[in-house]
């Protein structure tokens, strides 16, 4: 089927002008909605994206101090672990003698062969209890003798016979008292700065 337009020429083209200036202003008229719709919805997308950063900065810092309080709160306990142990040392140290000094004196009046097996210090008491093995008889009465005749920082020396009732590889066994100057707490030297 043919169609056949029976208008005058000047209003054909009249008529294809307006077709084509409707659809043109259609064309823009859409044009213009998606710009505008692509236009806010990058407005709405950036606006989104900037308030997500903030609320992400903000959990990030949360996170940061309080992994800080965290890490902090771990260092501070363990320092103060340290501390007490430090503390407690000092105490120690301050308050008990020095028991180097015990052994030094009694190390001085040991004879040659003697092997001491138990070397026990009670001090409330201020008593040194002494368990060992000597070759000789003679060594140990030799032990018993520097122990008795060290007047300044030993006393009261026991002597139980059954120490020297073998001639040869003799155990022995004997009880005395420390002098309170062997006692005496060192004081400690305060720390360099």
């Amino acid at each position: 089927m043919k169609i056949i337009n029976l208008l005058p020429k000047d209003k054909q083209r009249e008529l294809y002008f307006e077709i084509i200036f409707r659809s043109l202003v259609i064309f823009v008229e859409i044009s213009m909605v998606t710009f505008a719709l692509v236009f806010v919805g990058q407005v709405a997308t950036k606006i989104y994206i900037q308030r997500q950063h903030r609320v992400l900065d903000a959990e990030i810092e949360q996170l940061k101090s309080q992994s800080n309080r965290e890490e902090n709160a771990a260092l501070k306990k363990r320092i103060g672990v340290i501390n007490n142990e430090i503390t407690d040392f000092k105490t120690l140290a301050d308050t008990t003698p020095t028991w180097s000094k015990i052994m030094r004196a009694f190390a001085a009046q040991m004879p040659e062969g003697l092997t001491v097996s138990s070397f026990q210090g009670d001090l409330p008491k201020k008593r040194i209890d002494i368990r060992g093995v000597g070759p000789t008889r003679e060594a140990i009465i030799e032990l018993y003798n520097h122990i008795s005749q060290d007047k300044d920082e030993f006393y009261d020396i026991d002597y139980p016979l059954e120490n020297v009732q073998r001639p040869n590889n003799v155990p022995f066994h004997f009880t005395f008292y420390v002098k309170d100057k062997l006692l005496s707490v060192v004081p400690a030297k305060p720390a360099a700065k």
